[in-house]
């Protein structure tokens, strides 16, 4: 048991407040007993955290950042406008599909961008800021490691040469 690791605290919340819905009458009893310390077995037990995540967990409305079960855990800090602690459904939903639109987006922009008007240099251009805007993103905005990041950054550039390679551009 000593050499097990602590459990985060946002994952710790998740299990704290399952057990209090689970069983309503023993979380009622003074002495609070699902404040304690949980361990766990597996390493990678709460939800990925980056900047999109973040923001809609701070500024998104209370009705939708906080999750049912954390607004009944703790109503205090619902009442007083906190973010929560944990992400609900609707916010890790709402991240996933803003990501999305903002990958998808990245792609079709620069090809419209090189599509009107021809040149080589202009595509070159497009592809090279388009690719360091990637990669910025990538690397400040997503808690990514460095292999991932490049790996990414990589195939983002690959795609948009291929588009520059077939588009048939003079010199």
């Amino acid at each position: 048991m000593s050499q097990l690791q602590r459990l985060r605290d946002p994952a710790s919340l998740d299990n704290r407040i399952l057990l209090e819905n689970a069983f309503p009458t023993i979380a009622q009893r003074k002495g609070a007993p699902y404040d304690t310390n949980y361990l766990t077995l597996h390493h990678d037990v709460i939800r990925p955290t980056d900047a999109v995540r973040e923001f809609l967990r701070k500024y998104l409305f209370r009705r939708l950042s906080w999750s049912a079960a954390e607004r009944h855990a703790n109503p205090t800090g619902y009442i007083r406008r906190k973010p929560p602690q944990i992400y609900s459904d609707f916010v890790d939903g709402l991240a996933r599909f803003v990501v999305a639109i903002g990958g998808g987006c990245s792609l079709i922009v620069p090809m419209l961008v090189m599509s009107f008007n021809a040149s080589r240099n202009k595509s070159l251009i497009t592809v090279s800021i388009a690719v360091v805007l990637f990669a910025l993103s990538m690397s400040l905005a997503f808690h990514t490691d460095n292999k991932d990041t490049l790996t990414a950054t990589a195939t983002y550039a690959a795609v948009l040469v291929v588009f520059v390679g077939t588009s048939g551009t003079g010199p």
